[in-house]
């Protein structure tokens, strides 16, 4: 009898620490309910992560493809037969350098022949020059007799009125009035000589004139001519306009070439364009400026640069706009062609509330999250979200602190104060 007694004190004391152990674990926390512990309410299973803060760069992705800055078609300025092509394809020039020549054997001739025209026409013109002189000389010896002829005629007239009187008056002898008036006519048809000699020696003149004038013009006619010769036989050497690489060699030695009918393609290629399309839902945050991320196909690396300009006219076909980067290539690793792939910084969100997409649902037509208040209660947080979605990652414009302890896995089974059971994640946001 005392040893069932015994069994019974020590199995009802055993009952006793088993009921204390559960009451023990089941006593709410601080700052929870009394009236029902959460050990007796179904708890709902999630995953947590914590909410954290990163700055988050918008990227616009598309493709383009380089082009070089610079882009000239080496042709002849007249219709030729190519004799001389100084350069192959991928050959570098520099500019000045002589690429072609064409056949220049008539035009040499051209030159030869108008070179004797304008010493021609120089030796015209001199001897021209000598004979207006010569007029002039002419003249103001023609000038000088009728001067001399008109004074002798007014000395006559004198002598012949003042001989008249005498004779009127029977001084003189008929005789002498016969003399004076035989030379007065003689006077004046000396001063007629003179003056017609003089009227001559004016004509002369001018005609001289109107020659050397003639002469000169055509001088400078022929000098004109002999400039376009030159031009034309320099025109068989052509030049490279630019410094770049001969891109394309489309004909050869012995072929006929026309104006406007490409030889060469010579390209610069220090500084090459990289032009790609976006679509115009992007235009207002495109500007010149914008960093870009450039993956060319086939490198190892990338390259760095900037949107140097935006063009305003949107492709009425597939409603894109192209905007142009000038990508600098000194060693000229990079060729036109080159297709590439481009990540542009259309703006940086800094220190931005970064959660997963798949953290946000909707209730009532509201983007909500879910936190673990305290890590033991769900709460449901309204958040505002930016337009941007990056690697299945959201940005939380308003809302949430950064702080908060994030439900990422069971969310859509909550309403809001459920008691948690978390089955992954920590508060320290380690799995």
């Amino acid at each position: 009898m005392k040893k069932i007694f015994t069994a019974a004190i020590y199995a009802t004391g055993a009952a006793s620490l088993a009921l204390f152990l559960v009451l023990t674990a089941c006593k709410p926390r601080e700052g929870q309910t009394n009236t029902q512990s959460l050990s007796d309410q179904k708890r709902i299973a999630v995953v947590v992560q914590p909410v954290h803060r990163e700055d988050v760069a918008q990227k616009i992705i598309t493709s383009g493809t380089f082009q070089a800055d610079e882009k000239v078609i080496i042709s002849p300025k007249a219709s030729g037969k190519i004799m001389e092509i100084s350069v192959d394809e991928g050959d570098r020039v520099e500019k000045g350098q002589i690429l072609v020549r064409m056949d220049d054997s008539q035009l040499q001739l051209d030159v030869k022949r108008a070179e004797a025209t304008v010493e021609e026409l120089r030796a015209r013109l001199e001897a021209a020059g000598t004979e207006v002189e010569n007029a002039k000389a002419r003249l103001a010896a023609a000038q000088a007799a009728a001067s001399r002829a008109q004074a002798d005629l007014n000395l006559k007239g004198l002598e012949e009125e003042r001989i008249e009187r005498l004779v009127k008056s029977n001084s003189l002898p008929q005789q002498k009035y016969d003399y004076a008036k035989s030379a007065l006519d003689m006077a004046k048809a000396s001063l007629k000589a003179a003056q017609a000699e003089l009227e001559s020696a004016q004509a002369g003149l001018k005609a001289a004139e109107a020659g050397l004038k003639t002469t000169r013009a055509s001088l400078v006619s022929g000098e004109k001519l002999l400039a376009i010769a030159r031009q034309r036989l320099e025109d068989t050497k052509i030049l490279a306009p630019i410094s770049g690489v001969i891109s394309k060699k489309v004909m050869n030695v012995g072929e006929m070439a026309d104006p406007g009918k490409p030889i060469l393609v010579l390209e610069k290629v220090d500084l090459l364009e990289l032009r790609a399309r976006v679509s115009s839902e992007h235009l207002q945050q495109l500007k010149a400026g914008l960093e870009v991320t450039i993956y060319p196909d086939g490198f190892s690396h990338s390259l760095q640069a900037r949107i140097d300009r935006v063009n305003p006219a949107i492709d009425p076909v597939d409603r894109s706009v192209e905007v142009i980067c000038m990508v600098p290539n000194p060693t000229g690793i990079l060729k036109p062609g080159l297709f590439a792939k481009l990540e542009i910084t259309a703006r940086v969100f800094e220190q931005a509330v970064v959660v997963p997409s798949f953290a946000i649902v909707e209730r009532n037509h509201q983007r909500v999250v879910f936190v673990a208040d305290q890590g033991e209660r769900a709460k449901m947080v309204a958040v505002e979200v930016a337009d941007y979605e990056a690697d299945e990652k959201n940005i939380i414009l308003k809302g949430l602190a950064g702080d908060e302890l994030l439900i990422v896995e069971g969310q859509h089974e909550l309403a809001g104060s459920e008691p948690l059971l978390i089955t992954k994640g920590s508060c320290g946001g380690k799995s």
